[in-house]
């Protein structure tokens, strides 16, 4: 009588994410980086968390079928990432034959999601009167402390330019 076992998964390469944006990022790795063969086929997710050093204990992507050949890229988009914040992230790869499961995690790499750009969501005026009006705004500061100023005038070249007086700086959530 012969039998085959499986083969456990080589260790998992992870490579840097790119690209990153302020709320998404794509995370990129290699299966089986220095075999010599191709493996048994498998799958694969990557792990992630706000984190400058760990990846375990926080998200994992959707599981993926791993083909089980030597040097196989994988990437995975992750979204609803917070912008000015430090991640870090892993691959880990599993063969399954049968009731018996190998695990193999690639090692940590980390990014940084950057900022994104302030947007001014509406605009609105109130208690207006022939001489006065209080200018309002929503603002999404985009994850980061952001300055905003009213212009107003006469005529579509405004000419005065004012800081709210009662907020001068829209803080990040």
């Amino acid at each position: 009588m012969t039998f085959t076992t499986a083969l456990p998964p080589d260790t998992p390469g992870t490579l840097p994410a790119e690209p990153v944006a302020g709320t998404t990022a794509t995370l990129k790795g290699v299966l089986n980086p220095g075999a010599a063969r191709d493996f048994e086929p498998g799958t694969y997710e990557f792990r992630y968390r706000q984190s400058a050093t760990e990846c375990e204990g926080g998200a994992s992507t959707a599981t993926a079928k791993a083909l089980g050949h030597k040097q196989e890229a994988v990437a995975a988009a992750v979204t609803g990432l917070t912008p000015r914040t430090q991640y870090t992230f892993c691959r880990l790869a599993r063969n399954e034959a049968e009731e018996t499961e190998e695990t193999a995690v690639g090692g940590p790499q980390t990014f940084t999601t950057p900022a994104i750009a302030p947007t001014v969501l509406d605009e609105f005026s109130s208690e207006v009167t022939s001489d006065s009006a209080t200018l309002g705004a929503h603002i999404d500061p985009g994850g980061a402390d952001t300055k905003y100023r009213f212009e107003h005038g006469p005529t579509a070249s405004y000419g005065t330019s004012l800081l709210s007086p009662k907020a001068l700086l829209a803080k990040a959530p």
